[in-house]
């Protein structure tokens, strides 16, 4: 399932055996709120600009093959509600910024 609202607050990709990164271009979607790339096969790390995405409540990531690091820069996202990176292979602490996001 493909879903794209325009402007795009809802971008959801889940359950369609991507095997690709996830684009920096992400970052240009200012005006989403809900990103859902879960239980797919992306690889490579969450870029950066993710972390762009400050009207972000949903970030779903989960049941795929990622890497690297979670970034500090997820302070960013001040208004994340759901968060789902669970069953990837992120290595490194987990960042200090949860613990600042009120409504997670």
């Amino acid at each position: 399932m493909f879903v794209l609202s325009y402007p795009p607050a809802y971008f959801d990709v889940s359950k369609n055996q991507l095997n690709r990164t996830i684009s920096s271009t992400v970052g240009n979607l200012e005006v989403l709120s809900h990103f859902n790339a879960g239980e797919n096969q992306l690889t490579g790390s969450v870029p950066e600009t993710m972390y762009n995405l400050t009207r972000l409540k949903t970030l779903d990531v989960g049941d795929n093959k990622l890497t690297g690091t979670i970034s500090e820069n997820m302070r960013n996202l001040q208004f994340l509600e759901i968060v789902n990176m669970k069953m990837n292979h992120f290595s490194g602490p987990v960042p200090g910024a949860f613990g600042l996001m009120r409504d997670l």
